[in-house]
């Protein structure tokens, strides 16, 4: 009996024993599997926090690089914005050499503003003396007069093209461009003689000259012209469908006119939300020696960085305006964080071949 209960006894311990060592192999196996994950987890925040400084600095490096070549061209071709069309093709050319730059514009601190396909309230000398338009005024009165009185359709067809020779959207009658006037009665001669091709021809001219010489009217003289126009050739074109090819060139008309009804609402914004954050900068420099600064701004609950260049006027040395542009987001995204990722990646291999190595 005895021996049976020490046995027993023997036996219990043994199972004791057992569970205990499995328990403690359990913890130290947890412990361990703890170790691993800390450490996993704190190498994926030095890689996040490395990356994220690869990053930054890379954006930063970019942007960077982009001011001081913006700088030096403007130290190797003043800009000088006597001219709104002069001054529109130079900031193309500025924003196709540099994809940072996203919607460049000129602005003086009186609000007027150039951008790429619009200028408004930039106060400029007139290129042609009152006399000019005054001159211009009669050609087309007389015009009128042999459209409408004389209703010799031909010779005032002769007349009208005649006027379609100065394309100065300066010389204007009754604030409207002479050469759009002379197109819009020109169409409407057309319309009367029955003429369809050369109805719909000078359609399409006179909506090509709305849209690549913008003039500003305070009564939207513009903007109805370019509406009445756009209505009147999608009724033609309903009523005689084009060839593909004047199709597509119609449709890069209409994202042209989209184009500038984006750049009226940026003047807008420009005008409302960057033009006071500017003064309140220039405000805080030295007068004689302005610095290139950036600008923060939000819109629309829409965060907005700008970089700013104040230039000296070339006609009022005392006086200064400001070009800029906006920090274009979508090609830092798209561009640089791509070259982030390469290098990451690289990176990633070279640490593979080490750890090989290392195990070998």
């Amino acid at each position: 009996m005895v021996k049976r209960l020490y046995k027993i006894l023997i036996n219990t311990k043994i199972v004791y024993v057992g569970f205990i060592l499995v328990l403690i192999s359990g913890i130290i196996l947890i412990y361990l599997d703890y170790i691993s994950i800390t450490k996993r987890t704190e190498t994926f925040r030095s890689n996040y926090k490395l990356n994220a400084e690869l990053l930054r600095d890379k954006i930063e490096r970019e942007i960077i690089n982009s001011e001081e070549k913006v700088s030096n061209l403007l130290n190797r071709v003043p800009l000088k914005p006597t001219s709104s069309l002069l001054t529109q093709i130079w900031l193309s050319e500025m924003e196709d050499d540099n994809h940072i730059a996203k919607d460049p514009f000129i602005l003086n601190l009186d609000g007027g503003v150039i951008t790429r396909l619009i200028s408004s309230r930039w106060h400029q000398p007139s290129i042609e003396p009152p006399q000019i338009n005054k001159y211009f005024l009669k050609d087309f009165r007389q015009a009128e007069k042999i459209e409408f009185s004389d209703q010799d359709y031909k010779k005032a067809v002769d007349t009208y093209k005649l006027l379609l020779k100065f394309n100065d959207p300066n010389i204007r009658i009754s604030n409207i461009p002479v050469s759009v006037a002379a197109l819009t009665q020109l169409s409407d001669i057309y319309e009367i003689t029955g003429e369809t091709y050369l109805k719909f021809n000078s359609l399409l001219d006179l909506y090509k000259k709305l849209l690549s010489q913008y003039w500003e009217s305070r009564n939207g003289e513009y903007d109805y012209y370019l509406k009445t126009v756009s209505t009147q050739l999608e009724k033609f074109c309903a009523q005689y469908p084009p060839v593909d090819s004047l199709k597509h060139e119609i449709k890069l008309l209409t994202d042209t006119r989209q184009l500038i009804y984006n750049q009226e609402n940026y003047v807008r914004f420009i005008n409302r939300s960057v033009l006071p954050g500017i003064k309140s900068v220039l405000q805080n420099q030295n007068k004689e020696n302005l610095q290139p600064f950036h600008l923060h701004v939000n819109n629309d609950n829409s965060d907005y960085r700008l970089t700013c260049f104040p230039v000296q006027n070339p006609e009022e040395s005392n006086k200064h305006f400001v070009f800029g542009y906006l920090i274009n987001e979508r090609f830092l995204i798209d561009s640089i964080f791509k070259k982030i990722l390469l290098i990451i990646a690289f990176i990633k291999k070279i640490q593979q071949v080490h750890f090989y190595v290392d195990n070998e």
